[in-house]
């Protein structure tokens, strides 16, 4: 192997990086503590030739964001690794089944696999796009009915493909550089993945031809997994994940750069030609007209220029006008919300309530700034996931959160419960939380509307309520929601 001063250097910084990152310790429990006391090793599995996320290098050692993270955690927690290579998801997926490994390291939450795994939050999250041969340069998201797509088998976007665009063809392949060579080899018309790995296969001349032409408007997670029954495990990882610095999560980026980089361009004979083609077309137009134009337009541009200055100068002085009385309404509004905001506390009342709504095709939450504070979040900054939802809720209270919602998406019942949530700074909140399924003309629930209220008075360790269930201290925190379907 040659010797690379660049890239002695790189790793240094990576590895000086990663000691800060790690620094300090990481809270434990007393089960934690001696869950890992009688751990003797952890056998995690990662897939190859999902490079720059997972792969492994000719000397065998692994290599990736995932890798990266792996040493992070291995560190930071004392965990001994053992990294074992695997060509496919279904190969992986068998040892998971049978018992064989521990870990799962570059895997992605879906309804079926969170019926058999558990998982972290995810650890990076990339954008998906749409890749298509020179023939097919303005292929669409909307023109893929009727088209062969191409597609990880067993990935999210197998799944996200067959739910919202289920008249497409699918082509399952084995790998992501099977996937792009199969449009260049007129198998299918298009492959759907994310930019990361798609580029660097791209990048590498694994299909002559190919080229990034829309992102997909989906992303793409990766988590940690493990098996149904190990709790503890994924209680660890996650611990292990969140004591990571922005610092060291930065380095890991900087270190795999195809994650920020554009899409090269994949096509230069292309390229070159229509450079040449409108260097030709601007050239002769130039000369053809100039001595025509030239005369006339100057005076006519004058002029021109003459009446747009004047009603600019007419148009800002309205909107000065408009700016002003605007300021004022503002300032008469403030006041009146002040006044009204002095009234409530005068009269002892409370405003730590909010509205939300779920839209059930589009499988979003909307919801308002009153809400959006009462969980922590600045106005505006909620992205309206449900994961980012039962993120903030308190791990004892989720899965007695995600029944009722079950329940009243399926029409049992309304929801209605309370809950618990953790704010950023640590703050235990109770909630009041109830909400109402609306139903369009054909009896299908098409929303569920609701109000959310802090209530007063309940310390963090009280018991959890709901209509229709109840929800002990010791369940176990839930990893997702399969709500598709309902």
């Amino acid at each position: 192997m040659v010797f690379s001063p660049f890239k002695f250097i790189a790793l240094l910084v990576l590895l000086l990086l990663s000691l800060s990152a790690v620094g300090g310790s990481v809270p434990l429990s007393v089960q934690e503590k001696a869950w890992l006391d009688q751990q003797v090793q952890v056998r995690v599995g990662l897939i190859d030739g999902m490079a720059p996320i997972s792969s492994y290098k000719e000397n065998g050692q692994p290599s990736g964001i995932a890798a990266d993270y792996l040493r992070f955690v291995s560190r930071k927690m004392g965990l001994e690794l053992k990294l074992v290579p695997f060509e496919d998801r279904s190969a992986l997926d068998a040892a998971m089944m049978a018992g064989d490994l521990d870990v799962s390291a570059v895997d992605e939450w879906t309804p079926g696999r969170a019926e058999f795994l558990l998982f972290t939050r995810p650890y990076i999250n990339l954008p998906g796009a749409l890749y298509s041969s020179g023939s097919m340069p303005q292929l669409t998201l909307q023109e893929l009915p009727g088209k062969r797509v191409a597609v990880v088998e067993l990935s999210v976007w197998q799944d996200w493909l067959m739910r919202e665009f289920p008249d497409t063809t699918l082509v399952k392949v084995s790998g992501v550089a099977r996937g792009l060579l199969s449009v260049a080899m007129g198998e299918a018309d298009a492959y759907l993945g994310d930019t990361a790995t798609a580029r660097h296969q791209l990048a590498q001349g694994a299909a002559p031809g190919v080229m990034e032409v829309v992102l997909a408007g989906r992303s793409r997670d990766f988590s940690f997994a493990v098996g149904k029954d190990n709790q503890m495990l994924v209680n660890i990882l996650q611990k292990g994940l969140d004591s990571i610095s922005p610092e060291g999560q930065l380095a890991i980026r900087k270190r795999w750069q195809v994650l920020d980089q554009p899409p090269l361009l994949q096509n230069s004979s292309v390229v070159v030609i229509l450079l040449i083609l409108l260097a030709l077309l601007w050239t002769g137009v130039w000369i053809w007209g100039f001595r025509r134009l030239v005369d006339r337009k100057v005076v006519r541009r004058t002029a021109g220029l003459k009446r747009s200055l004047h009603r600019r100068r007419r148009v800002e002085s309205e909107l000065k006008e408009d700016r002003e009385r605007l300021r004022l309404r503002l300032a008469q509004v403030e006041r009146d919300s002040g006044m009204a905001q002095n009234h409530l506390s005068l009269l002892g009342l409370s405003v730590l309530f909010g509205g939300w709504e779920w839209d059930v095709r589009r499988e979003r939450l909307r919801w308002d700034d009153n809400l959006q504070r009462v969980f922590g979040f600045r106005p505006g900054s909620f992205d309206g996931t449900f994961d980012a939802y039962l993120g903030r809720i308190h791990v004892d209270d989720r899965e007695a959160v995600v029944a009722a919602f079950k329940k009243a998406l399926q029409g049992d019942a309304d929801f209605r419960i309370e809950y618990r949530i953790v704010k950023p700074d640590g703050e235990v909140v109770w909630l009041v939380d109830s909400g109402r399924l609306v139903r369009n003309a054909g009896g299908s629930g098409t929303r569920l509307l609701g109000v959310a209220r802090v209530r007063e008075g309940r310390d963090a360790q009280g018991m959890l309520t709901s209509t229709g269930s109840r929800a002990a201290s010791d369940e176990k925190p839930l990893q997702g929601f399969a709500y598709k379907g309902l």
